[in-house]
């Protein structure tokens, strides 16, 4: 018989936490089930102690929360959309870890919409805006893609102009993202575009 290979990589990514602060975030993993249930269940500490945390995911705008109850250890509803690609707000009531686990999402296609998108990087490496495919697009007619990152209140944004690449708070790369790191992206166009990026595992 054919022998029968697998290259499905497997892995975790801790991201620790501060009391009372909001964090934007994306999904570096693939889980078996993309919802906040079944992507934010590695709590640190006691299950009491995320009591109150909240998930609020952009689709578009913003629709109602997700939200840790600690005396049942569990997201309510917990059914929000979180896959890889997707950013997403994430606020911590106590100092902790938060752990994703699930595989590395080597090819990943997303949608940009004209307008603002809460996106991330689908994969668990960190690279500038262009490593990971944002190439920005600049109409020539004050049309310019716009990159918002978050870190306690919203970061100077970058611009992305033809011939020079991306300005404002980094080369002409575009800022480096962390791993696991949500941005508010502005497909400043009339049409949506396609983000497409492969990931190679070592």
């Amino acid at each position: 018989m054919a022998q029968v290979y697998s290259l499905n990589v497997v892995g975790y990514v801790n991201q620790t936490v501060q009391a009372n602060k909001w964090y934007m975030w994306g999904n570096p993993l693939k889980a078996s089930t993309n919802t906040t249930a079944g992507v934010l269940s590695g709590l640190s500490g006691n299950a009491t102690d995320w009591d109150g945390a909240l998930v609020y995911a952009w689709h578009g705008g913003w629709g109602s929360a997700d939200t840790y109850v600690g005396a049942l250890g569990q997201w309510l509803p917990g059914t929000l959309d979180v896959a890889p690609g997707t950013g997403f707000f994430f606020y911590s009531p106590t100092n902790g870890t938060v752990t994703f686990v699930g595989e590395v999402v080597t090819t990943n296609d997303w949608q940009l919409a004209s307008g603002w998108n809460c996106v991330a990087s689908a994969f668990p490496t960190s690279r500038s805006l262009v490593g990971l495919g944002l190439l920005g697009q600049d109409n020539g007619a004050g049309k310019n893609d716009l990159v918002y990152r978050y870190n306690n209140g919203y970061n100077a944004g970058d611009t992305y102009v033809n011939g020079l690449g991306w300005l404002g708070t980094a080369t002409s790369n575009g800022p480096v993202l962390n791993v696991a790191e949500g941005i508010f992206y502005q497909n400043a166009q009339s049409a949506a575009v396609h983000w497409v990026k492969s990931f190679t595992i070592p």
